[in-house]
């Protein structure tokens, strides 16, 4: 899928040189973020996962909420 969006966007010019750089460059970090994630969250019980993210999901919706 993303492919078909590289493929499109290119020539119409929503793709520049520079997008292209910032992405390699970006790529490593993005990996390892992913690697890192992953370790962690295979660490976690899963009961405390599930506290933890629905915790994270009602503190931003008091935030919206609170937001003018």
């Amino acid at each position: 899928m993303h492919v078909t969006k590289l493929v499109t966007y290119q020539p119409l010019g929503a793709m520049s040189g520079s997008i292209w750089l910032r992405g390699i460059a970006l790529a490593p970090v993005m990996i390892a973020g992913s690697y890192v994630g992953k370790r962690v969250v295979d660490r976690i019980p899963a009961a405390k996962f599930v506290r933890l993210i629905e915790g994270v999901i009602a503190a931003f919706g008091v935030w919206f909420l609170v937001l003018p």
